[in-house]
């Protein structure tokens, strides 16, 4: 019985076979012949669109294609410079929340940086995080360890000063009048500090900044082609020396160790100039 079943399956392949082809004769005796004769004259107006399409572009950057390309070869040199002295990476902390101002403990292997949020966020050197220093109801604005990295000196966007132990995170307010948004602190040795607010007069960029000996008077060179001597505890001007033209940067300033006499010198002028006494 399995015999026929067998012969009986083959059949009916063979049938469907025969069925297939005549259709497929059939069909291919009806089809009509493809007209290729368009085909060449198609593909030739796609090349014309394209090429004009090229032409806008080309007259649209052309005349920058030289400046471009210089771009793209000075990129290529600059990285080509980086790879030699390219330093390792440890870490990359990636973190919306830190602003830009920072500062490095001289005593330990630190970095402090201001946050959003007015706090103070210290990473030791594998960029991990070991603290974070915030006073309510203030805002921190600027930073700056002492030289023994015992302390940080910070100031306020309300202009108060800061006084922090790093290792215990208590903080000392040694003032809150400065009545201004304190921009700048540093430290005098371990025991005196300085601060500054954004208002200092110039009306360019700070270049050079020089103390007297006894740190009470600063003279500050700038890009208004002016140097200018400041009352460090009143915070007032003292006295100003001005070169020629509208922004001759003041690149190198000093004060005698009596601070009596000023130094500026300015695109090869110097200028030696007589500190009048503090009032």
């Amino acid at each position: 019985m399995k015999t026929p079943l067998h012969i009986l399956n083959l059949r009916r392949v063979l049938a469907a076979g025969i069925v297939l082809a005549a259709c497929g004769d059939f069909a291919g005796a009806q089809a009509p012949p493809q007209d290729t004769s368009a085909t060449p004259q198609r593909l030739q107006d796609q090349l014309d669109q394209q090429t004009k399409r090229i032409d806008r572009l080309y007259k649209a950057i052309g005349p920058q294609l030289a400046e471009l390309e210089e771009r793209a070869a000075a990129v290529e040199k600059q990285q080509q410079e980086d790879k030699a002295p390219a330093l390792e990476p440890i870490r990359e902390v990636a973190d919306e929340s830190l602003t830009s101002i920072g500062c490095v403990n001289p005593a330990a292997a630190e970095f402090g940086v201001i946050t959003r949020a007015g706090a103070v966020r210290i990473l030791d050197a594998a960029g991990k995080s070991m603290k974070e220093l915030q006073k309510p109801g203030q805002e921190i604005s600027c930073l700056a360890f002492s030289p023994n990295g015992s302390e940080m000196l910070t100031g306020t966007d309300s202009g108060a000063l800061l006084v922090w132990d790093v290792a215990k995170d208590t903080c000392l307010t040694v003032c809150t009048n400065v009545g201004q948004k304190v921009a700048r602190v540093a430290w005098l040795g371990n025991d005196r500090m300085v601060w500054g607010s954004t208002v200092k007069g110039h009306s360019n960029w700070v270049v050079s900044l020089a103390f007297s000996a006894d740190s009470k008077r600063l003279i500050s060179g700038a890009g208004d082609s002016t140097a200018r001597i400041w009352d460090v505890e009143r915070g007032k001007e003292m006295g100003r020396i001005r070169f020629q033209g509208e922004s001759s940067y003041v690149d190198g300033v000093g004060l005698s160790p009596k601070g009596d006499v000023a130094f500026a010198v300015a695109r090869g002028i110097l200028v030696v100039a007589r500190v009048p006494a503090a009032k």
